[in-house]
């Protein structure tokens, strides 16, 4: 699987909301833990939106038991063995290298500068290979604005 890139501080939390079916659902657990349930996996995370467990989820049975819907705002995270995660911008936006180390010092400034990472938007890997879908296109409000391929 390709690697994410990365031009957003570990610190940067990524706002992400349900729009079924890709996420299916995101909340809160009344102790405060964020869920984002995705291509049949369960991901929690603390208060401060850092990844605390993974695990296998049937999306029918619906929100996690406790958990209210809502927004969420997580760091970012790379599974690769799911092929889930995070990343600045969609692997291969912009006709760049698959693979960030082999990035130039242009490449990095196309990233910086591309009205993709202005806007706020990033890319969720949606573990969703048999679906045909590799990315969500996500908006600066946690909005999906489109399935990529």
């Amino acid at each position: 699987m390709e690697k994410p890139v990365y031009v957003r501080s570990p610190e940067h939390l990524y706002p992400v909301r349900a729009d079924p079916p890709h996420p299916r659902f995101t909340g809160r657990s009344p102790a405060g833990l964020q869920a984002l349930v995705i291509s049949e996996t369960l991901l929690e995370f603390d208060p401060a939106g850092q990844l605390l467990g993974v695990r296998d989820y049937r999306e029918d049975d619906g929100p996690p038991a406790g958990f209210e819907a809502g927004p969420i705002a997580v760091r970012r995270f790379w599974l690769p063995e799911r092929r889930l995660g995070i990343s600045d911008i969609p692997v291969g936006l912009l006709g760049l290298p698959g693979d960030p180390e082999l990035f130039t010092a242009e490449n990095w400034d196309l990233v910086r500068s591309s009205e993709f990472i202005q806007w706020g938007n990033f890319a969720l890997r949606c573990g969703c290979v048999c679906d045909g879908l590799g990315h969500l296109f996500i908006g600066r409000d946690g909005e999906c604005l489109l399935h990529s391929v």
